[in-house]
């Protein structure tokens, strides 16, 4: 399903090494973590980013992985969800 998907061709097509990685967390508990990666820059490093489009489908393939795969969305937690 994940090769056939729009949205991975596009991120694929222009990061392989991305979609490869992709691929082979789709399904896991672990692609949430790797997508947060891809879109939010933890290491403080130089980088470009992704353009608009790619960026987007990034976005639109965590949300059919939510659907997909509802087990593995992260838990949200805030102040008001906390128990003390």
């Amino acid at each position: 399903m994940i090769y056939t998907n729009e949205d991975f061709v596009t991120i694929n097509k222009v990061f392989p090494h991305v979609g490869k990685k992709i691929a082979f967390l789709w399904g896991n508990p672990e692609f949430y973590p790797f997508m947060d990666e891809l879109q939010y820059d933890a290491r403080r490093a130089n980088r470009n980013g992704f353009p608009p489009e790619v960026l987007l489908a990034a976005h639109r393939l965590a949300q059919t992985h939510g659907t997909l795969f509802p087990q593995h969305m992260p838990r949200e937690t805030d102040v008001w969800t906390q128990h003390y």
